[in-house]
Protein backbone atom coordinates (compact mmCIF):
# COMPACT_ATOMS: atom_id res chain seq x y z
CA UNK A 1 0.00 0.00 0.00
CA UNK A 2 1.20 3.07 -0.82
CA UNK A 3 1.54 5.72 1.53
CA UNK A 4 0.56 9.65 0.87
CA UNK A 5 2.12 12.57 2.34
CA UNK A 6 0.86 16.00 2.32
CA UNK A 7 4.01 18.35 1.83
CA UNK A 8 3.42 20.48 4.86
CA UNK A 9 2.32 18.06 6.96
CA UNK A 10 3.37 19.19 10.70
CA UNK A 11 3.19 23.07 9.59
CA UNK A 12 -1.09 22.41 8.37
CA UNK A 13 -1.48 20.40 11.72
CA UNK A 14 -0.30 23.11 13.64
CA UNK A 15 -2.61 25.72 12.03
CA UNK A 16 -5.46 23.80 11.75
CA UNK A 17 -4.77 23.42 16.13
CA UNK A 18 -3.90 26.93 16.22
CA UNK A 19 -7.14 28.22 14.54
CA UNK A 20 -9.00 25.81 16.58
CA UNK A 21 -8.25 27.40 19.81
CA UNK A 22 -8.35 30.41 18.69
CA UNK A 23 -12.08 29.95 17.30
CA UNK A 24 -13.01 27.98 20.76
CA UNK A 25 -14.96 31.01 21.96
CA UNK A 26 -16.02 31.91 19.13
CA UNK A 27 -19.12 29.92 18.59
CA UNK A 28 -20.90 31.24 21.14
CA UNK A 29 -21.44 34.90 21.88
CA UNK A 30 -20.29 36.23 25.32
CA UNK A 31 -23.96 37.25 25.97
CA UNK A 32 -25.16 38.35 29.71
CA UNK A 33 -23.59 36.67 32.42
CA UNK A 34 -26.42 37.78 35.50
CA UNK A 35 -25.56 37.37 39.40
CA UNK A 36 -27.60 38.08 42.32
CA UNK A 37 -26.60 38.95 45.43
CA UNK A 38 -27.69 40.84 49.00
CA UNK A 39 -31.68 39.66 48.22
CA UNK A 40 -33.90 40.16 51.58
CA UNK A 41 -37.18 40.91 52.32
CA UNK A 42 -38.96 42.51 54.56
CA UNK A 43 -41.12 40.68 57.60
CA UNK A 44 -44.90 39.76 57.27
CA UNK A 45 -47.27 38.95 60.24
CA UNK A 46 -50.66 37.76 59.38
CA UNK A 47 -53.05 38.93 61.57
CA UNK A 48 -55.18 35.61 63.06
CA UNK A 49 -58.81 35.31 61.34
CA UNK A 50 -58.11 38.08 59.16
CA UNK A 51 -55.91 38.70 55.97
CA UNK A 52 -53.07 41.91 56.01
CA UNK A 53 -50.10 43.09 58.20
CA UNK A 54 -49.84 43.69 62.08
CA UNK A 55 -48.16 46.59 60.85
CA UNK A 56 -46.97 48.82 58.27
CA UNK A 57 -43.19 50.45 58.45
CA UNK A 58 -42.51 53.64 56.60
CA UNK A 59 -39.83 53.42 53.53
CA UNK A 60 -36.70 55.45 53.75
CA UNK A 61 -37.38 58.34 51.61
CA UNK A 62 -40.74 57.98 50.53
CA UNK A 63 -42.54 60.07 52.42
CA UNK A 64 -46.12 58.92 53.39
CA UNK A 65 -45.37 55.54 51.81
CA UNK A 66 -45.14 52.22 53.84
CA UNK A 67 -43.56 49.11 53.08
CA UNK A 68 -44.86 45.53 53.81
CA UNK A 69 -48.73 47.14 54.11
CA UNK A 70 -52.16 46.14 53.49
CA UNK A 71 -53.71 46.29 49.89
CA UNK A 72 -57.22 45.33 49.22
CA UNK A 73 -57.38 41.75 48.03
CA UNK A 74 -59.64 39.28 46.35
CA UNK A 75 -62.27 37.03 48.42
CA UNK A 76 -60.18 34.42 49.24
CA UNK A 77 -56.51 35.71 48.75
CA UNK A 78 -54.18 37.64 51.79
CA UNK A 79 -53.89 41.03 51.35
CA UNK A 80 -50.61 41.51 52.74
CA UNK A 81 -47.85 42.47 50.56
CA UNK A 82 -44.20 42.99 51.03
CA UNK A 83 -40.31 44.14 49.10
CA UNK A 84 -37.69 42.35 48.13
CA UNK A 85 -34.62 44.04 47.68
CA UNK A 86 -31.74 42.73 46.09
CA UNK A 87 -28.83 43.78 43.78
CA UNK A 88 -28.45 42.63 39.90
CA UNK A 89 -25.36 42.72 38.28
CA UNK A 90 -25.11 42.02 34.82
CA UNK A 91 -21.24 41.45 34.01
CA UNK A 92 -21.06 40.26 30.31
CA UNK A 93 -21.13 41.64 26.91
CA UNK A 94 -24.99 41.71 25.99
CA UNK A 95 -27.85 43.26 27.99
CA UNK A 96 -30.70 40.86 29.23
CA UNK A 97 -33.71 42.07 30.65
CA UNK A 98 -35.53 40.96 34.07
CA UNK A 99 -38.93 39.73 32.80
CA UNK A 100 -41.00 38.23 35.84
CA UNK A 101 -40.37 36.76 39.29
CA UNK A 102 -42.39 34.23 41.71
CA UNK A 103 -42.61 32.33 44.93
CA UNK A 104 -44.45 30.39 47.06
CA UNK A 105 -45.21 32.51 49.60
CA UNK A 106 -47.08 34.72 47.20
CA UNK A 107 -50.03 34.92 44.96
CA UNK A 108 -48.05 36.95 42.44
CA UNK A 109 -44.83 38.93 42.57
CA UNK A 110 -44.36 42.41 40.59
CA UNK A 111 -41.58 44.41 39.34
CA UNK A 112 -42.03 48.07 41.08
CA UNK A 113 -40.43 51.45 40.90
CA UNK A 114 -40.96 53.53 43.51
CA UNK A 115 -41.01 57.41 42.32
CA UNK A 116 -41.29 60.71 43.96
CA UNK A 117 -42.82 63.26 42.19
CA UNK A 118 -44.01 67.11 43.52
CA UNK A 119 -43.36 65.51 47.27
CA UNK A 120 -46.03 62.88 45.77
CA UNK A 121 -45.17 58.98 46.77
CA UNK A 122 -46.06 56.36 44.45
CA UNK A 123 -45.22 53.36 43.53
CA UNK A 124 -44.84 52.99 39.24
CA UNK A 125 -45.66 48.71 38.02
CA UNK A 126 -42.73 48.02 35.23
CA UNK A 127 -43.69 44.95 32.66
CA UNK A 128 -39.97 44.12 32.46
CA UNK A 129 -36.44 45.98 33.91
CA UNK A 130 -33.41 46.63 31.34
CA UNK A 131 -30.46 45.20 32.63
CA UNK A 132 -28.14 46.70 30.20
CA UNK A 133 -24.51 45.07 29.73
CA UNK A 134 -21.51 45.27 32.83
CA UNK A 135 -24.35 46.87 34.49
CA UNK A 136 -25.52 46.88 38.46
CA UNK A 137 -29.03 47.39 39.12
CA UNK A 138 -29.91 48.09 43.14
CA UNK A 139 -33.42 47.64 44.48
CA UNK A 140 -33.68 49.61 47.59
CA UNK A 141 -36.38 51.09 49.56
CA UNK A 142 -37.42 53.91 47.80
CA UNK A 143 -36.59 52.57 44.74
CA UNK A 144 -36.91 49.29 42.54
CA UNK A 145 -38.01 46.32 44.58
CA UNK A 146 -39.84 42.91 43.58
CA UNK A 147 -43.27 43.37 45.26
CA UNK A 148 -44.57 40.41 46.99
CA UNK A 149 -48.77 40.50 46.16
CA UNK A 150 -50.96 38.05 48.19
CA UNK A 151 -48.59 36.97 50.96
CA UNK A 152 -49.46 33.50 51.91
CA UNK A 153 -47.98 32.90 55.06
CA UNK A 154 -45.90 34.98 58.12
CA UNK A 155 -42.38 35.88 56.84
CA UNK A 156 -40.36 36.03 60.63
CA UNK A 157 -37.06 37.36 61.02
CA UNK A 158 -34.38 35.10 60.24
CA UNK A 159 -36.76 33.03 58.10
CA UNK A 160 -35.25 32.10 53.98
CA UNK A 161 -37.83 32.09 51.31
CA UNK A 162 -37.13 31.23 47.57
CA UNK A 163 -37.96 33.74 44.41
CA UNK A 164 -37.75 32.48 41.44
CA UNK A 165 -36.54 35.26 38.64
CA UNK A 166 -36.84 35.07 34.59
CA UNK A 167 -34.92 36.55 32.43
CA UNK A 168 -35.01 37.59 28.34
CA UNK A 169 -31.98 35.64 27.88
CA UNK A 170 -30.53 34.22 30.45
CA UNK A 171 -31.29 30.97 32.75
CA UNK A 172 -33.67 31.53 35.21
CA UNK A 173 -32.25 32.03 39.01
CA UNK A 174 -33.62 30.76 42.01
CA UNK A 175 -33.04 32.71 44.97
CA UNK A 176 -32.52 32.51 48.54
CA UNK A 177 -33.98 35.76 50.42
CA UNK A 178 -33.35 36.40 53.78
CA UNK A 179 -36.80 37.54 55.82
CA UNK A 180 -35.18 41.03 58.20
CA UNK A 181 -37.37 43.10 60.49
CA UNK A 182 -38.82 46.61 59.95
Amino acid sequence: MKKIRYAGGKWFALIVISVLLTCAGCTSSPGPKIQVTGAWVRAVSLQQGTSGNSSATSMPGMPGMTDATSMPGMPGMSDATSAVYLTIQNSGNQADRLVSASSGVAQAIEIHQSLVQNNVASMKLLDTLDLPAHSTIQFDPGGYHLMLIGVNRNLSPGDKITVNLQFEKSAPLQIEVEVRGP
